[in-house]
């Protein structure tokens, strides 16, 4: 087997036997070291043109990697069929075929499928990437959605589900929040129609019967025993427990193995989504309940239909009942106005209700015990009646206890404020959450009859209602506290910001102050950030520039060493983003300085065999250049001559430090070297021209130019250094007076040896001299 990958060094595409894998070889085009990739499918394999990044999800029909299209330059999701599936032949056609039918599809919705083939007996499919994420991994991190979000998503969803089905008679029989993408505009797009199959393709009808295809949990009931002979119906009602996903937060049918799963899907119902979500409507709920008829036919009869029926729920429209008999739906239903509405454990879209405290509980408890013995005292005193005189009944005589009293009529008034006390309790123990409209209730009991028990009960509940409400809210800000605080610590700013503005929870309006405040803080830290990095910024800009200085000081001076301990300390120390320029300024300096006399001394290879006129300290001689040697010296002949008459010729050596000033100045010239107004600037101030040297580094447009003139000016006194560098009077460390350079510098020879720092002196008998 070949391991095909792309070079390192040259970005060459390479192909190298599997049994070199791990082992690191030549570049035939570079001649570079590079190590061959695994064997295995891993960054930096190509497979049929693809270059692998990384894993990026799994499924059960292969692997998925992000990968490098190398024709195209762009990035692709790369499918690849696990090798053991591979052996089975229907299998990899059904693979295959998955791209035909997803390249026909061209909807804005559904992900779009290139190209598939075989590489090596590896089988892939590649498709266009998506950036975003799952429905799936979105729901495990932020629970239930909203009933608007969750409808209008899955009007998209349907909407490609419908364009597949009228205009390719293909079904996709694996809809589930995981093959649905949320791009990073917001957008559903539909992945994995590997798993679709068309009515018309009957190469497509390979799957075995006695194949499950889908997910147990959101696939439909004749899915799970006929997965060939199903119809468009079959995502109807996967798209049916999907919304029930969003809309709950909760799996459907989950068991903690495939076959619990579909067991529970076999004998059991879904609970009323009410029970996790109160906010549901009534439409919304009679919509999810027929898209989980257990019967194909007791869902829509076309996607339209369902489309239209779900824009009336969206608009508040009636949805009238489905008409499915009683069980026939794998939603059980209950009284709305007794569904056990309790909190689910989402922390972004709602906050979980808070408990009644003990006390609390008892409370309710003792009310609502009041409340059934008042509807026991109202029934027993309105259906009996007082007997008539003289009736059958014991007639109490004078002086003697009746025996049998006649009890008396109750009051209506008494009995209406009982009731009422007697929902508005109930009412709160259902809705835990509906603080205002509890408030409302049991300010009405209040108001009605001050001296009453029930009216002084109910304003003793208020008072529990509103400290419920204040733990609430407290619970909820804490809660959006934390992660915004665990956001902040990220440095995700933007996103606290964004949890606390989108916050769509109980108590929207009631926190509204509080997230206002907790707004105000995190834009108060963002300043502080954003100001504490300006300052570490500037310092260390400072710092570079400051040291940038230095090494153009010692240069100037020509302590080469000093000026390369400098540097090498700066790079063994912390990386500082901020004045890399500055750094780099300093190490072209450094290497310029130190390549200068190679620089002169190379341009004589420009002159092999010519004989030329060169200029030494010891004198002007005639030479013809025959060499130019690693050593960096050149070697020349220079003929020997009686009067006009040549009578032989020997052979000359020179170095670098046996030019003179002039010679220098002319090789830079014939060098042709980069900005030779530095190198030529270099060299007079070591030889000690100072006027000259700052006219040729102010002629130089670089950043090196602008530098050394700029110290040169601040040495001479022409300039004064940065205040904010160096608040001392006094100059640089290591920095010597100029005059004194000049004056009082002993002599020696100009420019530096390679690897050395030589002293430099002005050439006898320059005119260029100061």
């Amino acid at each position: 087997m070949l391991i095909k990958f792309v070079c390192g060094n040259c970005t060459a595409r390479l192909k190298v036997e599997s049994t070199y894998a791990g082992e690191k070889i030549e570049c035939p085009e570079c001649q570079l070291g590079v190590r061959v990739p695994s064997n295995e499918i891993a960054p930096g394999v190509v497979i049929g043109g693809f270059e692998i990044k990384k894993l990026i999800g799994k499924g059960g029909m292969g692997e998925v990697y992000l990968a490098r299209q190398l024709t195209m330059d762009r990035d692709i999701a790369l499918k690849i069929l696990p090798a053991a599936l591979t052996r089975d032949k229907s299998l990899v056609d059904r693979f295959l075929q998955e791209v035909r039918n997803s390249a026909r599809l061209d909807h804005p919705n559904i992900v779009t499928a290139y190209e598939a083939g075989e590489d090596d007996g590896i089988y892939f499919m590649a498709m266009a990437f998506v950036k975003g994420e799952t429905l799936d991994h979105i729901l495990k991190q932020r629970g239930f959605m909203q009933e608007a979000d969750a409808l209008e998503l899955i009007g998209t969803v349907a909407r490609a589900l419908r364009a597949a089905w009228n205009e390719h008679q293909m079904i996709h029989r694996d809809i589930k929040p995981e093959n649905i993408m949320i791009d990073h505009k917001g957008t559903p797009m539909v992945l994995d129609m590997g798993l679709s199959k068309s009515i018309h393709d009957q190469a497509s009808l390979a799957t075995s019967p006695d194949t499950i295809m889908g997910s147990p949990n959101f696939m439909s009931p004749e899915q799970t025993q006929d997965s060939v002979n199903v119809d468009f119906r079959t995502d109807m009602y996967s798209l049916g427990t999907s919304l029930y996903n969003m809309l709950t937060g909760e799996v459907p049918f989950h068991g903690n193995s495939y076959l619990e799963t579909l067991k529970k899907q076999a004998t059991g119902q879904l609970k009323d989504p009410r029970n996790y979500n109160p906010d549901i409507s009534e439409s919304c709920l009679f919509f999810v309940e027929r898209l989980l008829a257990k019967a194909p036919g007791d869902r829509f009869d076309t996607w339209d239909a369902l489309i239209d029926g779900l824009d009336q729920v969206i608009r508040n429209e009636s949805f009238t009942e489905t008409g499915i008999p009683a069980g026939e739906s794998m939603l059980s239903r209950s009284n709305p106005d007794k569904a056990n509405a309790f909190p689910h454990d989402s922390d972004i879209n709602r906050i979980p209700a808070a408990k009644p405290a003990s006390g609390m509980g008892m409370r309710l408890f003792i009310a609502l015990l009041a409340g059934g013995l008042i509807t026991f005292f109202i029934l027993s005193t309105t259906e009996k009646k007082p007997e008539e005189p003289g009736g059958s009944g014991s007639v109490a005589q004078p002086g003697i206890p009746n025996p049998n009293p006649v009890p008396k009529a109750p009051d209506a008034a008494r009995v209406e404020l009982a009731r009422a006390y007697s929902e508005a309790v109930l009412f709160w123990q259902s809705n835990p959450t509906a603080y205002a409209e509890a408030l409302t209730r049991f300010e009405a009991v209040g108001k009605r009859d001050t001296d009453s028990e029930y009216a002084l009960k109910a304003v003793d509940l208020i008072g529990e209602v509103n400290q419920q409400r204040k733990r609430h809210i407290e619970q909820i800000i804490g809660d959006l506290s934390k992660r915004g605080m665990a956001l902040l610590a990220e440095g995700r700013i933007d996103e606290a910001i964004a949890i606390l503005k989108s916050y769509h929870g109980p108590l929207v309006e009631e926190t509204r102050s509080r997230r206002i405040q907790l707004i105000a803080q995190v834009d108060t830290h963002r300043r502080h950030q954003e100001q504490e990095q300006a300052r570490k910024d500037r310092l260390a800009r400072l710092r570079a520039l400051k040291i940038t200085n230095e090494v153009a000081d010692h240069l100037l001076n020509g302590d080469l060493d000093k000026a390369q301990g400098i540097l090498e300390k700066i790079k063994n120390g912390p990386n500082e983003n901020a004045h890399q320029e500055l750094m780099k300024t300093a190490v072209d300096l450094m290497d310029r300085y130190k390549q200068l006399p190679n620089t002169i001394m190379n341009s004589y290879s420009l002159d092999l065999n010519n004989e030329l006129r060169v200029e030494l300290k010891r004198g002007i001689e005639q030479l013809q250049i025959k060499k130019v040697n690693k050593n960096g010296s050149v070697s020349a002949s220079r003929k020997i001559r009686n009067g006009e008459i040549v009578v032989g010729q020997t052979t000359v050596e020179f170095s670098y430090d046996d030019l003179s000033l002039r010679e220098m100045i002319m090789r830079l010239d014939k060098s042709g070297a980069e900005d030779r107004d530095i190198l030529k600037g270099l060299v007079y101030n070591q030889a000690g021209s100072i006027s000259t040297a700052l006219s040729h580094f102010n002629a130089s447009t670089s950043t090196i130019g602008k530098l050394l003139k700029r110290r040169l000016d601040v040495s001479l006194g022409y300039a004064q250094d940065t205040p904010e560098i160096d608040t001392n009077p006094k100059r640089p460390n290591g920095f010597r007076p100029r005059s004194d350079r000049i004056e009082k510098r002993p002599p020696g020879r100009p420019g530096p040896r390679p690897g050395s720092t030589p002293p430099i002196q002005a050439n006898p008998g320059s005119p260029e001299t100061d």
